[in-house]
């Protein structure tokens, strides 16, 4: 018989809590939306820090997987930074494998271009070959058909060929009986074997198209010369990092000893495979993730100040219904179902603000951004239920604190009072300042950071590139090798060469283009890549201190310095507008037939040649003993070439003609917009070659914004999230101070009955407000000067304690809150003295 009362008693106070709500529906609405707000921005942070931080990576024990890489004696990963170090040699990976005991198991890859010939197109695609155990070291089984076998890693059996998630969807339309079918790569027929699953690959680099088994000689596995392969290792179980690495140090001890010539001064760096897909962007994605969490946390102060005021509000009516037999459990029922319809409509609201916010933060990363991870991020139930359980938290703590308060006191002294026209206690008023200054404080914390970040992204786009970057057209061209045969760097690769010097000619065609020139490596999409070098007659004993990151010299190596080598066509610095300090620029003379001539930047003449005439000055380049030397012919103004954000590094410059690339960028100047002449150029270059494979064309100014990815995503996801919260705390500190004004209708009433003026009530609401602002400055201005020194490594032109900034939003969250109380003081103004006496 109890049970069907009890439901009863649900549908009656269920119904009773629509006709509540629907009583007040302004004041519901703007709890709804901020609980929205709050859940949907959370969620969509969070999400997005889950899918490319936090998520384990889809290997079998991630934590134990680590990348090898080779770099100078006693080099050692730091957490939390981009590693970078060198490739490791064919040689090397042979050694560690034969000789380390800490790992479990240990294999390698290197990356190379192929071309697909798929329904007569072709396409230039990226490839992994892999030795022996890739797939098993990394833990990951093949969505379709198998992974490489033994029998696979031989000469007479490599043209078999796995396929990436992608390229099987994108290409091949996700065809569930691929396996088995042969495919032309590179003009020859491979059998595929097997499709992996999504999401696939082990580094934050664009994951490869597909893989190829890899079929070492005995020449190959005693080659210490050639650099490029990645090398993966799985630590044996119990073994930690340090161990590894102490081992390996011993390896690479005995490896100088026997080849002195090629690891004397090298060593053995160990990174793990989290870390290298991550990088330096958890930084970013921990800033959001705080400021997040700040901005949920406002939302409920907020939603807890209303929620409570409303409770308060309703104190006599609490009263009535105990006074005619309602029980303290009923009503707290009876806040809960109120509460929980709020918090269920918030829910929903929010789930849809989630999915908004999450498409929108992913779009404000460009590929640049390299997070492989990204692209399959979405909105996480996990994320979802922990910010709703968050919120459900705070509404039940909020629904049983009116109920307390009411047992702790006489229903029918409340009823003595009449709630309308009652002062407020001075326990309720200070609950309400408690949550302006929370709000306050918390609100100024997001606009000084986010403050801090625009002008630091402001101040980055002001950087001089140091080059004219309107009307400048990128394109990247992959020369395939079935076509032009394999790139040797050491050897004359005569037709790369004709290829280049035709396409060169046939671009400058083009209506509408002003200058056209080729460059291995693009301006702001390569970072520095440091080199040894060695003047010509001067002692060794005079080596330029490096930038502690330089190349580690061969033994005998008279090093005075670093540098990074680009090799460009004579016409690069007048395409990219760069200006001649000295000397001459590579010409169209500067040929395979002729002396090996380079220009460099003014970096590297200060650096290396401290005030000396570097013009006619012959350099070496260490590790390229099969190069003469080089003579400089000239000196270049610095430009950006490998990061906006950073000092100049010095630079060498190889003419094309001479050290032809393997692939190349097109830097086309124009004389209308990049996007004219797209077509046109695209046409072009597949009349020479319809082989070519035409990959990234994008402007030089597209190119500039995205090399301050970071900064520019930090900017606007801050610049919204702090915006979100200034509307936050304007609702709030509204709220508040109009709740303050209809508790002290008797006080008011009674100041102007005894004479005070209509300003000085005005200013008694108003001076509340600035002293509340004020209590808030101070703590928030705390809290933002601790953060604005842990996230000072990511400003740039500004310091992370700058006072005008933090001056600046104190002043602008002080003025809006005024604006905020002006209507409450306003309503304030409007008290009839005679009818409160009355009362």
């Amino acid at each position: 018989m109890k049970q069907p009362d009890i439901l009863k008693e649900l549908l009656s106070d269920a119904r009773f809590a629509l006709r509540t709500c629907a009583k007040r529906p302004v004041w519901i609405a703007v709890i709804v939306l901020t609980l929205a707000v709050g859940i949907g921005t959370a969620t969509s942070i969070f999400s997005i820090v889950d899918a490319v931080v936090l998520k384990p990576l889809p290997f079998y024990h991630p934590e134990r997987l680590v990348h090898i890489w080779e770099g100078s004696r006693g080099d050692r990963y730091q957490p939390g930074e981009d590693p970078s170090f060198i490739y490791a040699r064919p040689g090397s990976f042979y050694d560690w494998q034969k000789q380390s005991s800490s790992f479990q198991s240990m294999t390698a890859a290197h990356w190379r271009k192929m071309t697909l010939t798929f329904r007569e197109h072709a396409e230039n695609i990226w490839a992994q070959d892999v030795v022996v155990n890739f797939f098993e070291t990394l833990g990951v089984s093949a969505q379709l058909g198998r992974t490489f076998a033994s029998a696979d890693y031989k000469a007479d059996t490599s043209h078999r060929v796995i396929l990436s998630h992608h390229i099987w969807s994108d290409r091949f339309g996700k065809d569930p009986n691929i396996v088995g079918r042969v495919v032309s790569f590179d003009g020859e027929p491979y059998e595929v074997i097997g499709v992996m699953p999504q999401g696939f690959f082990p580094t934050r680099d664009d994951p490869p198209d597909l893989w190829t088994p890899h079929w070492a000689d005995e020449k190959e596995k005693a080659d210490r010369v050639s650099w490029g392969w990645t090398v993966y290792a799985r630590l044996k179980t119990g073994v930690t990092l340090q161990q590894a690495q102490s081992d390996l140090d011993v390896v690479e001890s005995r490896m100088a000893q026997d080849f002195p010539k090629a690891y004397q001064n090298m060593g053995a760096v160990l990174v793990p495979v989290t870390a290298q897909v991550i990088g330096s962007s958890w930084k970013l994605f921990l800033l959001l993730s705080a400021a997040a969490a700040v901005l949920l946390l406002i939302a409920c102060v907020n939603v807890a100040n209303l929620l409570l005021a409303r409770a308060i509000y309703r104190e006599k009516e609490f009263s009535v219904r105990i006074a005619l037999g309602a029980t303290r459990i009923r009503l707290l029922r009876q806040l809960l179902l109120e509460n929980s319809l709020i918090a269920t409509t918030a829910a929903v609201l929010g789930l849809f603000f989630a999915a908004l916010g999450t498409r929108t933060v992913i779009r404000l990363f460009p590929a640049a951004a390299h997070l492989s991870r990204l692209d399959g991020a979405k909105i996480s139930l996990p994320v979802l239920a922990f910010t709703s359980v968050i919120v459900l938290a705070a509404i039940f703590f909020f629904s049983i604190l009116p109920i307390l308060r009411l047992s702790q006191t006489n229903p029918y002294e409340t009823l003595k009072s009449d709630g309308r026209v009652a002062s407020s206690g001075r326990g309720k008023r200070r609950l309400g300042q408690i949550v302006v200054v929370s709000e306050f404080a918390l609100s100024l914390v997001l606009l000084a950071i986010g403050a801090l970040l625009v002008q630091s992204f402001q101040n980055l786009s002001r950087v001089d590139p140091g080059f004219p970057s309107h009307n400048l057209l990128a394109i990247n061209v992959d020369v395939p090798q079935f076509r032009y045969g394999p790139y040797k760097f050491e050897a004359r690769n005569t037709s790369r060469e004709q290829l280049y010097e035709r396409l060169e000619r046939r671009l400058a065609e083009v209506p509408g283009v002003e200058s056209v020139s080729l460059t291995a490596k693009l301006p702001l999409r390569h970072g520095w890549d440091p080199w040894a070098v060695s003047v010509v007659g001067r002692s060794p004993d005079s080596i330029v201190p490096g930038e502690g990151d330089g190349a580690p010299p061969t033994p005998g190596f008279a090093k005075h310095g670093d540098t990074s080598i680009q090799r460009v066509s004579p016409s690069f610095f007048r395409t990219l507008g760069v200006t001649l300090l000295r000397g001459r620029f590579l010409t169209e003379q500067d040929t395979e037939d002729t002396p090996l001539v380079a220009v460099i930047n003014e970096t590297f003449a200060n650096q290396i040649f401290r005030g000396e005439d570097p013009v006619g000055k012959q350099v070496v380049v260490d590790h390229t003993s099969w190069l003469p030397r080089l003579i400089i012919v000239g000196v270049v103004r610095d430009f950006k070439m490998n990061a906006l954000d950073g000092k100049p590094r010095a630079e060498m410059f190889w003419s094309a003609r001479q050290v032809t690339p393997e692939s190349i960028w097109v830097l086309a100047r124009t004389t209308t917009t990049p996007s004219a002449a797209t077509a046109s150029l695209r046409t072009a270059i597949q009349e020479i070659d319809r082989d070519l494979s035409i990959g990234t064309v994008e402007s030089m100014q597209t190119v500039i914004e995205d090399s301050v990815w970071r900064a520019r995503v930090a900017a606007m996801l801050m610049g919204i999230l702090a915006s979100i919260a200034l509307v936050l705390a304007v609702t709030g500190i509204y709220s508040v101070m109009s709740y303050s004004v209809s508790q002290r209708v008797k006080e008011l009433g009674i100041r102007i009955a005894f004479g005070a003026g209509r300003r000085n009530i005005a200013l008694l609401i108003l001076g509340e407000t600035l002293s509340l602002s004020i209590f808030g400055t101070v703590l928030g201005g705390t809290a933002a000067l601790i953060s604005g020194r842990l996230v000072s490594q990511q400003l740039y032109g500004i310091n992370g304690n700058d006072p005008i900034t933090y001056i600046a939003t104190a002043v602008l969250l002080m003025v809006v809150a005024l604006v905020a109380s002006f209507a409450p003081a306003r309503r304030a103004l409007q008290v009839d003295p005679l009818e409160v006496l009355q009362q």
